[in-house]
């Protein structure tokens, strides 16, 4: 299993030469930026870090729930294994850090291990689809990591790994599960916490048992503020939250205030497979579902999703903004087509709906909001 831990992680110091520079995440290593954004001859650090700063923020770019059966199975059987994220490739790369919320194990071991309505494994061989994306990082705590028991998560896991890509949210033990996920470079440091409100007993770890992470309220402040002595921002990612339910329940809201007043700068939300709300509160950012990302399915309560971008800093290493790309997810509306950026006229609605939501919450974060020409949205944190 991918060992994790609380404390700062050694990396290694970059190359001189800019080619061969990898920054290495608790787990793996980062695949190279397009080289197109890269300058053309070796340079030393310092010149590289003044480079990069010149570029833009730091991004880091989150997708929703991810599995690969149903519509997603018919377009790769069709089209090819990359065929159904194809679009979005240039996207993903543009990022500096990529994560996702895979939902599915992914190993030719274990066995269903619960009766349950939907139980999802994956061929392994779909990872290369992640690392087409450029995909750093999977988020493991959610309720389907464990549908074929400690045998799949554990094979998952190494799968994962042995293609470069680190896990969070689950483990061997309650230990390594609820451990963060540590990244560190020349530029920024940043923690990644993932957490699961959903599931049966017997898929969340303890002490002595392989499972995803629970929310343990006291556990996951002390967490947050120990993280934040340590690093630039500390992220949560939660899988919580009502199927198809549009308000984000009491309790979230309450949770979410807690892990922000506690230090974590931003709070992204899975499960409902559907967005919700956007909250900005106390100069952090709260997205309580961003919904789909890879689901394929044609329910009709199915919608558009979108990709959530935290644009951060450089010079003040703080979360200084939000970038939302809208992404087509009505897969019963068009069988054939990927998942791909809405055009500005299919954003319409996906914007009406999140202002009413965002609206219930919190005025300031609608006032806030700016959407561009190409139906792209921004949330600025910080004042100008």
């Amino acid at each position: 299993m991918c060992k994790r831990s609380e404390k700062p992680i050694q990396r290694t110091k970059l190359s001189i030469f800019l080619v061969s520079i990898t920054i290495f995440s608790a787990c793996g290593s980062v695949p190279p930026k397009p080289a197109a954004l890269l300058p053309k001859a070796p340079i030393s650090i310092e010149a590289y870090k003044d480079f990069r700063q010149k570029q833009g923020p730091y991004r880091i770019l989150f997708a929703g729930d991810t599995h690969f059966t149903w519509r997603v199975a018919d377009l790769q059987q069709k089209n090819g294994l990359e065929f159904p994220v194809q679009p979005l490739q240039e996207r993903f790369l543009k990022a500096d850090y990529r994560l996702l919320n895979l939902e599915t194990t992914m190993s030719s071991k274990g066995k269903p291990w619960l009766q349950k309505a939907y139980i999802f494994n994956s061929a392994p061989e779909n990872i290369a689809l992640l690392r087409f994306l450029g995909i750093q990082t999977a988020i493991l705590g959610n309720n389907h990591s464990m549908d074929f028991g400690p045998e799949g998560l554990q094979a998952t896991v190494a799968e994962l790994k042995n293609a470069g890509i680190a896990a969070v949210g689950a483990g061997s033990s309650w230990g390594e599960a609820a451990s963060p996920l540590v990244v560190r470079n020349d530029l920024l440091s940043f923690a990644i916490l993932s957490f699961s409100m959903i599931g049966e007993h017997m898929t969340f770890s303890t002490p002595g048992r392989a499972g995803v992470a629970s929310v343990r309220a006291n556990s996951v402040r002390s967490q947050i503020q120990s993280l934040k002595k340590e690093v630039d921002l500390v992220i949560v990612s939660l899988h919580w939250g009502v199927e198809y339910y549009t308000r984000p329940q009491p309790e979230q809201i309450k949770l979410a205030h807690l892990m922000v007043d506690a230090g974590a700068d931003a709070v992204i939300g899975h499960h409902p497979h559907i967005v919700q709300a956007l909250e900005v509160y106390r100069g952090s950012i709260i997205a309580y579902s961003i919904g789909n990302f890879l689901f394929g399915s044609v329910n009709e309560r199915q919608d558009n999703n979108m990709l959530l971008e935290l644009q951060c800093d450089l010079e003040s290493r703080q979360l200084n903004a939000v970038q939302i790309y809208p992404v087509f997810g009505r897969y019963r509306e068009n069988k054939s087509d990927p998942v791909r950026s809405l055009n500005a006229s299919e954003t319409n609605d996906f914007w009406k709906k999140m202002v009413v939501m965002s609206q219930n919450l919190s005025a300031e974060t609608v006032n806030r909001l700016r959407v561009n020409k190409k139906g792209f949205g921004r949330i600025e944190l910080r004042s100008k």
